[in-house]
């Protein structure tokens, strides 16, 4: 259906969603086309027992609404299979990362009008290598340009994330490392593809969340286990109001009980690690905070923004950087809510050397590498 003349196609899957690579006939153009195959729905059949195993876990290892965000996930795959909802998010997310950001620092597939259904979703081809297999395409780097080339490119994805959130609050929620590109050729431009899961906060969430991270942000660059030991009382006080007002819900455990922290400190250490992306997060651990307090609602509406944040800390260990969200999204925080930004916010870098991000490379770089390295 739709226009089946106007493409040629190559490259077939078998997979619920394909994506095909092909040309436009009319001008010669590369395209990417994502077709859903009949019964694509089918794995909502899974969610059913995932969320068997989640209720589970909640009795037995994890103290978290888990039950909330599989329904969530539920809800938002019937939608993805809607490639006329995802087109729409994806050209306004896109709209709005080239105007903030530009052309030349972030790449969004435009889709291509009159050829998007509800089943195929025609868009332009973004070039690049997924961000997990970019490593083996310079192989021949100094580690230090290879330091400054992963910060930046940590950094252009927070800031991406940091005005889709806190802009208009429609974000793309799937940040995984195969739908991120980085074109090597273009001074490692990233690209963002995959706007099938996407989120719109509403401005009541787009303001309790402001609140949250520019509470948070006041730890200034404080590791995440110090950061309720440096905040003053007022500031512990204005994170456990932020959560309050985003509806989660939190409860000593007997665990919590007998660790001697006060459930204030154990709930800032709790809205960092679901909501800052600094230090590593253990919820395994025997003595870790998920098992000290008991998330008893935690509203499934906030699960993507959780989702995203531990994506981005996820993408950052394993490029060996460690940021701060909290502290990046400071300033656009601030201007949310028409306050000034913090005393004491933090860089929101803290692997240094901390100039490398979006700076030049100490020593300067080789002729054959400026390019590549100096656009990530």
């Amino acid at each position: 259906r739709g226009r089946p003349n106007a493409l040629s196609t190559s490259t077939p899957h078998h997979h619920p969603i394909q994506v095909h690579r092909a040309t436009l006939r009319v001008n010669g153009a590369p395209v990417a086309v994502k077709v859903a195959r009949p019964g694509a729905l089918v794995m909502l059949e899974d969610l059913a027992n995932i969320r068997i195993a989640a209720a589970f876990l909640e009795r037995t290892e994890l103290a978290f609404d888990l039950t909330a965000a599989v329904d969530e996930l539920a809800t938002q795959i019937r939608k993805e299979f809607d490639f006329r909802l995802e087109a729409a998010a994806q050209d306004a997310v896109g709209d709005s990362l080239r105007a903030e950001m530009g052309p030349a620092r972030i790449s969004v597939p435009r889709t291509i009008p009159g050829l998007v259904t509800p089943r195929v979703l025609v868009m332009e081809f973004v070039e690049g290598v997924p961000l997990h297999r970019v490593a083996g395409t310079a192989p021949g780097l100094p580690a230090a340009v290879r330091r400054a080339a992963a910060e930046r490119t940590i950094r252009t994805l927070v800031d991406a994330y940091g005005i889709q959130l806190l802009g208009t609050g429609l974000f793309q929620a799937d940040p995984h490392p195969g739908n991120v590109l980085i074109d090597v050729g273009a001074g490692g431009r990233v690209g963002l593809i995959d706007f099938g899961q996407c989120k719109q906060l509403d401005s009541g969430q787009q303001a309790a969340f402001a609140r949250l991270l520019l509470a948070l942000a006041a730890a200034g660059d404080a590791p995440l286990n110090e950061m309720a030991k440096v905040l003053s009382p007022d500031q512990v006080a204005e994170v456990v109001d932020a959560l309050a007002d985003l509806g989660i819900v939190t409860e000593l455990t007997p665990l919590g009980e007998r660790c001697g922290l006060t459930v204030e400190a154990l709930r800032v250490g709790a809205a960092a690690r679901m909501f800052d992306s600094r230090g590593r997060v253990q919820p395994f651990a025997p003595d870790s905070t998920i098992k000290r307090l008991r998330t008893v609602t935690f509203p499934a509406s906030l699960f993507f923004v959780l989702r995203t944040v531990q994506m981005l800390r996820g993408l950052a260990t394993a490029a060996g950087v460690e940021v701060s969200v909290a502290s990046l999204w400071a300033p656009r925080a601030a201007r949310v809510l028409g306050r000034p930004l913090p005393a004491g916010s933090g860089s929101g870098v803290l692997t240094p050397p901390r100039a490398w991000v979006g700076g030049p490379v100490p020593g300067g770089l080789a002729p054959a590498d400026r390019g590549w390295a100096d656009g990530l």
